[in-house]
């Protein structure tokens, strides 16, 4: 990237498709308990993600905002508070926000939607929500993209059998 964004919780990867176009795809991960500065560091990701990505990016990840009505789109009711301003930055990016039902349900705990898909544009279908994993609460969601990606050819193919592994061997044990 370009520009330095100070919020480090994120990972993500750029994907070309056929038309030359690209997708930007990235997980993020916002603590229950982040700071109002952390917060403001994560709508500023999203804000310039959406700049430089407008048509193709598709934002994943636990964001834990548990007040938010993702069905109407409401939060706490105070402009003040963090679930409030987040969903203000979605809507003021044009970015939707697509998992409805609760990802994350713990004995008699309410459930909560914790986890979100967030993308610009129609390229998100057939999300499926699945059972956790192991012991874990938290639901598996799985989606598709509906973008056109290039199948990758391999141009060439190693021999193992010509490597030279003692030297390389020695050359790593080098102090």
């Amino acid at each position: 990237m370009e520009e330095s964004i100070p919020f480090k919780e994120y990972l993500l990867i750029n994907i070309k498709t056929k038309n030359m176009s690209n997708i930007l795809f990235g997980i993020v991960y916002h603590s229950p308990t982040s700071s109002q500065e952390n917060d403001r560091e994560l709508f500023s990701l999203i804000s310039y993600l959406n700049v430089k990505f407008t048509d193709n990016l598709v934002l994943v990840g636990d964001f834990n905002y548990s007040s938010i009505d993702w069905q109407r789109w409401t939060g706490s009711g105070n402009p003040m508070n963090s679930d409030e301003k987040f969903i203000d930055v979605l809507q003021k990016n044009g970015l939707h926000q697509h998992i409805m039902i609760p990802t994350r349900q713990r004995g008699d705990d309410e459930p909560h939607v914790l986890y979100l898909e967030i993308a610009s544009g129609d390229i998100v279908s057939t999300l499926e929500y699945r059972s956790p994993l192991g012991k874990s609460d938290h639901s598996v969601i799985s989606f598709e993209c509906q973008v056109d990606v290039p199948k990758v050819t391999r141009s060439s193919r190693f021999n193992y059998q010509k490597d030279e592994f003692d030297e390389l061997r020695e050359f790593l044990n080098r102090d």
